[in-house]
């Protein structure tokens, strides 16, 4: 056996991850979504996934540079309750 195989799979996770985390941020997205798409068992498509993680993003930005502002849960649906009768 060589030294490669003899390693237990947790310390190979943490190698994979400490490579991982050189990539950039581009890198390091496509990874994700490769990984995804091999995961037989992923019930979320990477393409909905990622539009929804660019989105998130996209809002964290305006919220964070003042041009949207953070609404509670509750004062919505209590808005809507009142609208909709």
């Amino acid at each position: 056996m060589t030294e490669a195989n003899e390693k237990s799979p947790a310390k190979t996770v943490a190698e994979l991850y400490e490579a991982a985390l050189k990539l950039s941020a581009e890198e390091r997205e496509k990874l994700y979504l490769m990984l995804l798409c091999d995961d037989e068992r992923s019930a979320v498509d990477p393409g909905i996934e990622h539009a929804a993680i660019a989105e998130c993003e996209r809002r964290d930005a305006l919220v964070r540079e003042g041009k949207m502002e953070l609404v509670d849960a509750d004062d919505v649906m209590r808005e809507a309750r009142r609208i909709v009768g």
